[in-house]
């Protein structure tokens, strides 16, 4: 009995224990569910918070920080598979690297957006996906695909009804329209643009859709009307507060003024355009606002305002990966440097813009031959002013293979077995020469884009918390900034040129700050047609120097962009110095010399005592006037001596 009352114990205990660790597994695994729960829960919290984090720093300009906390937030979907909030830190990654011309990796964010939405059936995101896509290939110069996906987009836009991504796609054929050259069909779309946005109310697509009407009447040579239009868009886009409108309208406006030959206006448009885009850190609006400025700086004679806009419009350009705003600039420096007659700089610069349009034009090929004609024709004056320069060099093969170009778009097949077509499918070649030039002009552009950069990462800065290196720094780059705008520079300061690395000789400021030749290699020069240095000194530390260091300080020099240098042979006191110099500027100022001619005038004068050949009879007066009252005797006396005049000399370009 015990025996069977101790098995039948047993019997029940084991299916009690059995019952007992399955509840106690059933237990564990739900509170391992909730602890789950709980913990996806609050990443879903985290990653909400972070897309809203990212919206307020993309607002308050702090777009690194923005995209960083949307890239943390894309993560944390992606682990939770939560496709919704997936597609929406996408939409915000997208639409940053679209802003800030970011063009490439805004296109890859929007295609896996555009997945999801199609996976997910988000019409509206499609539609909205869709169009972003054809805004990012436009931007690129693809205008084929931007064509293709605003189409989708307007399809799907007007199949579920919703007329805002309607209006969005009409705006965006009609921009692609533009840029191909069929501006009556561009303002086809725009008309049916701007109903849209009356009609339900939106005033800045309003403003925006009225730019873009305006753009195609500009192009149609309907000026008058396209600045009216120009005008409304500005008043709507101040009245909304819409900085980046006010911008685009300002711009528009500026380019209106050019057209009309009213070029002070213009430029005072551009500078107010370019003021916003950089504030609102708009690239795109960046490149444009400078060719603008850049063409009425030329329109007014001022080339080198003019060069320096296009330099910084051609390195934002090529930096957001813009070939529309490339090839423009491009083709506008090659017309500065035509009108100021250097053809031979203006030929590389033509051929690189032709390579560019070459690039786009192939890909076009797909689209109807009246869109490759047209788009044809709105670039062909850069070929046709290329030849031209060509041809006014006897240079005929170079100028028949850049207009044979022109034909490849509507030869296709046929051009295969056209001499030499296998050859201008590449676009044009340089010659060797060129070649070398275009490397030297990329790296001295490139040395002062950084340049640039330094300066402004420092200005930033707050003063009070600034180091002394990074003060005296912001001041050697704000003096560098200040050079490109003269043509000639006199450093009246000391200088010392050793033989040696090139660390060890020297400029000495006023202000105790040194520049050693590393850092003048870096200088932007390219405008300078002279720099005059007046105090050096060679042979320093026991070493007797040759005079060959001056070489190298006037090679140096024009290595950095001058035309010509003038420096000493050894250290002349101030008061020879300043007769010598005086000298020199009346009568490359009264003479219209060369410069060598008037250095040699003035030293002439020096040794003779008769200025009469350095300027007219009163700069005479003045110059005598000027060394009677400012020297020491005994130096006015002496300047016929060799120490006060032979020492000068004149390195490079003499004309």
């Amino acid at each position: 009995m015990h025996h069977r009352l101790k098995s039948l114990s047993l019997a029940i205990t084991i299916p009690l224990l059995s019952l007992t660790s399955a509840l106690l597994l059933l237990t564990l695994n739900f509170e391992s569910l909730v602890v789950q729960a709980q913990t996806s829960e609050d990443s879903l919290v985290e990653a909400n918070r972070l897309v809203e984090l990212g919206v307020t720093q993309f607002r308050a300009s702090q777009f690194e920080s923005a995209i960083h906390s949307w890239q943390q937030a894309l993560a944390i979907y992606r682990n939770l598979r939560n496709l919704s909030g997936e597609a929406k830190s996408l939409e915000h990654l997208g639409w940053s690297h679209l802003y800030l011309g970011q063009y490439e990796q805004a296109t890859e964010f929007y295609h896996q957006r555009l997945a999801i939405a199609r996976n997910i059936s988000d019409r509206q995101s499609e539609a909205d996906s869709l169009n972003k896509l054809g805004w990012a290939y436009s931007y690129q110069g693809q205008y084929q695909q931007a064509i293709n996906f605003f189409q989708q987009a307007l399809e799907l836009a007007r199949d579920i009804n919703d007329p805002k991504w309607e209006a969005n796609s009409l705006g965006g054929l009609g921009w692609a329209y533009f840029y191909l050259g069929q501006y009556h069909r561009g303002n086809e779309f725009h008309q049916q643009w701007l109903s849209i946005a009356r009609k339900i109310g939106d005033r800045q697509m309003e403003a925006y859709s009225l730019g873009g009407l305006g753009n195609n009447y500009l192009y149609l040579g309907q000026y008058e009307l396209a600045i009216k239009l120009f005008q409304q868009q500005l008043t709507i886009s101040v009245e909304i507060n819409d900085r980046r409108g006010q911008a685009n309208s300002l711009r528009l406006l500026g380019n209106g003024y050019n057209a009309l030959g009213q070029y002070q206006q213009a430029l005072d448009c551009s500078q107010q355009s370019l003021s916003i885009v950089r504030e609102i850190a708009d690239r795109r609006g960046e490149v444009y606002s400078l060719v603008v400025m850049g063409e009425a700086y030329g329109s007014l004679g001022r080339y080198q305002k003019a060069m320096e806009s296009y330099q910084q419009s051609l390195s934002i350009a090529r930096e957001i990966g813009d070939r529309q705003g490339q090839r423009i600039t491009l083709s506008y420096i090659g017309n500065l440097l035509t009108e100021q007659n250097q053809p031979e700089l203006a030929i590389i610069f033509f051929k690189q813009s032709v390579n560019v349009i070459e690039a786009i034009r192939q890909d076009l090929r797909v689209l109807p031959e009246e869109q490759q004609q047209s788009f044809t024709e709105t670039v062909a004056h850069t070929y046709r002013n290329l030849a031209d320069l060509l041809l006014k060099q006897d240079r005929i093969l170079e100028a028949q293979q850049v207009l044979e170009l022109l034909k490849v778009q509507e030869l296709d097949d046929y051009l295969r077995n056209v001499r030499g077509n296998e050859q201008t499918q590449q676009g044009v070649e340089y010659l060797p020469a060129e070649q070398q030039l275009l490397e030297q002009y990329n790296t001295k552009l490139t040395q002062v884009i950084q340049v640039g950069k330094e300066l402004e990462a420092l200005q930033k800065i707050p003063l009070q918390q600034r180091t002394s290196q990074q003060e005296q720094r912001r001041r050697e780059l704000e003096t560098l900034a200040q050079m490109s705008d003269y043509s000639i520079l006199h450093l009246a300061t000391h200088a010392a040129f050793v033989t040696g690395q090139p660390e060890e000789s020297f400029i000495l400021f006023g202000n105790g700050d040194r520049a050693n030749f590393r850092d003048v290699e870096t200088w932007p020069l390219t405008n300078t047609d002279l720099v005059v240095l007046s105090a050096c000194e060679t042979g320093l530390g026991g070493k007797l120097g040759d005079g060959r260091e001056i070489l190298g300080f006037g090679y140096l020099m024009q290595q950095a962009g001058a035309k010509a240098a003038i420096a000493s042979l050894w250290m002349v006191d101030d008061g020879g110095t300043q007769a010598l110099m005086n000298a020199f500027y009346t009568a490359l100022s009264h003479n219209n010399l060369t410069k060598a001619e008037a250095l040699r005038q003035a030293q002439i004068a020096l040794i003779t005592g008769d200025f009469t050949a350095v300027g007219e009879s009163r700069g005479t007066i003045v110059v005598q006037q000027r060394l009677q009252s400012s020297l020491p005797q005994q130096v006015t006396n002496h300047l016929s001596h060799p120490y006060y005049w032979a020492p000068f000399i004149l390195i490079g370009n003499g004309l």
